[in-house]
Parts: C-alpha cells; structure tokens; sequence
C-alpha cells in the first residue's frame, strides 16, 4: 500500500513510502515529523496520511499483502549487503554519477510527491480547515479553507462557502461576498442557492442593494425548498424596500404559494401591510391571521399587532385587546411598547 504524508503547514505532500505491514507504516510515520517539504521547503510539525481508497479496501478485506510475507525475493537476498570481492569506484566519474542519481532521486521525490499533492490536497485541506474552526483555531481555519478553494475541485466550493462565512463572523461583509461569489459558480445546484443567498445578504449589508437582489433572484432560480422560498421573500423585501410595490407583491404570492414553514407566513405578513396600504383590508386581515397562526413566534407577536390595529379599525376593542397582549413580547422595542399601550 501507497502511503503518503501531507502537511498541515503546506498543505503538500512531503514524504511517501509503500508499506507491507503495520511494523512498516509505524517506521514510515516516525520518520515523517520534522521532515523538510520537498517542494517548497517548509518544516513539517503535523501531518494527514493519505492511501488510495482500493488499497485499503483490499487491506480490510484481506485480499491484499497486508502483513504477509514481505521479505526480498531470493534473487534479492544479499543486494546491498557486503561483497567480499566488490570492487569501489572512487573515480571523479563515481562522484558524478552518484550525484546525477541523488539529482534524478530527488526529482523523482519530487514527482511523486506533486502527483499526491493534486491528488489529496483538497480532501486534507478542507478536513484541516473544518477541524481549526470547530476548534476555534480561525486563521489556520481560513488558511486551510483558501488552500482548498484554489484547487478548484469539487471541495473548493464548499471551502469558498466557508470562508464567507469566517469573514461574515468578523462583520468583514466585502471578504464574505468575494468568497460567496467563488461559491457562486458550484456545479451543485443547492450550493449555488445557498452561496447566491448568502452573497446577497453579505452585498445589502454594504449598500450594493441591486447587486443583492441580482444574488437572490439567482439563488430562486437555482433553489428548492426552504432555500427558494427564503431567497423569493429576500427577492420581495428588497422591491418592497425600493417601492416597487408590484414585483414585491409577485415575490410575496410565490412564496406563499410554496407553502415553507418559515419563509411563508413571513411574506404573508408582509403582503398583508401592501394589501392594507392599497385598502384591501379584509385580504389583510386573511393574511396576518396565517403568519400568527403559522409563523414564527416573532412573526406570530408581530401578525398579533396587525390583527390588532385591524380590529380596533373595525371597532371591536376586546377582540383588539387580546391579540395586542400577544402582540406587547415582540423583540421590537416599537411594536412592545405600542402593543402594551393599545392593550389596557
């Protein structure tokens, strides 16, 4: 079996060795600590072992040569050890073709150990990088994490979505978009949802509202499910927000329509302000009383101050009352104070 050893410093492989029996990987990983990278130099303190897939099934399975009988062929029996009547050369020529086999074992090492590197890099990166964070080891998080997004296989994606999110913790929202939009173009269509949904929350915290909804419209395109849905309300919030009252009303109908959890009552509580500002108050009431009904505790208190406000319209004070009571736990500080005014 192929064993290899790859750095947690430089993400390289530094040392390789075909291993027999466990005695053999035992020698081959002490031998690893300290080692000095053959490809970039850098000293190595902790490394991943890495072997190919096929051969550790056949060790497991007992179809391989795991731990049977490893010594040298007979014709091998004695190569390297001590001819009585060998002869040394110790001509110029001798140096130079010794030197000419370190060069070609060196460029071989070399070889070999690029060749593992594109191999496992990705795979070991991301396991680094996932490893350091749950840690709380956030550099070598984001350092493992940029490593496997510039190896452009299928775990950079997943590694550029990550760091987003690295740099979203530390409220740095252009860093967060930069790597969201490298996660942006993942062949996975459910990724691309949730790096184009993230991009543009990460692009509306720093002012570039159209280039956000660009993002979320995406992530609705791309989407299923939850992800949709809450990427269609973010769609509807952000006309909403720039007075197109038309396009916010269409995102609001779709995401009702898909009848999330979440994202529904939501939108429905939102529609149900447009249709009370276009005098549609009894659709109004239809809607606020599903988001109390179905939404989150914040969107049910807050559907409750609605139901409220309509009540009170319609001059039936208890029944107003009751839902302003509901209405006066709302973590908005506004709404709680209004709602506890209305209620007595």
């Amino acid at each position: 079996m192929l064993l290899g050893a790859m750095s947690c410093e430089c993400f390289h492989c530094v040392a390789y060795r075909v291993v027999h029996n466990e005695s053999q990987s035992r020698d081959f990983i002490l031998s690893v600590a300290g080692t000095t990278c053959p490809l970039c130099g850098v000293r190595t303190e902790e490394f991943y072992l890495v072997a190919d897939t096929v051969d550790i099934q056949h060790v497991e399975s007992g179809t391989g040569t795991w731990n049977l009988a490893t010594g040298p062929d007979g014709g091998y029996a004695g190569f390297g050890g001590k001819q009585e009547n060998a002869s040394r050369g110790t001509s110029s020529a001798a140096q130079r073709l010794r030197r000419q086999l370190a060069e070609q074992a060196d460029q071989e090492k070399q070889r070999m150990c690029r060749l593992i590197t594109d191999s496992a890099q990705a795979g070991v990166a991301f396991t680094v990088g996932d490893k350091a964070e749950q840690d709380g080891r956030l550099d070598q998080a984001r350092r493992a994490f940029e490593v496997c997004a510039g190896t452009g296989g299928r775990e950079s994606f997943q590694a550029a979505l990550r760091l987003g999110q690295l740099w979203e913790s530390e409220q740095d929202h252009r860093s967060a978009a930069r790597w969201y939009r490298q996660a942006a173009d993942a062949p996975d269509a459910e990724l691309r949802a949730a790096a184009n949904l993230l991009l543009g929350s990460a692009r509306q915290k720093i002012g570039e509202v159209d280039a956000a909804e660009r993002a979320y419209q995406r992530a609705v395109d791309c989407g299923t499910g939850s992800l949709q849905a809450l990427a269609a309300l973010r769609v509807g919030m952000s006309r909403h927000d720039r007075g197109d009252r038309t396009g916010a009303r269409d995102a609001y109908e779709r995401v009702i329509a898909l009848e999330d959890e979440v994202a529904s009552p939501d939108a429905a509580l939102n529609l149900g302000a447009l249709e009370e500002e276009a005098g549609n108050w009894e659709r109004a009431r239809e809607l606020w009383d599903y988001a109390h009904s179905c939404g989150a505790l914040e969107t049910s208190r807050l559907a409750a101050f609605n139901l409220g406000r309509y009540w009170a319209h319609r001059g039936k004070r208890r029944r107003a009352r009751k839902f302003y009571r509901i209405a006066e736990h709302s973590e908005n500080p506004e709404i709680a104070v209004r709602a506890a005014r209305e209620s007595r």
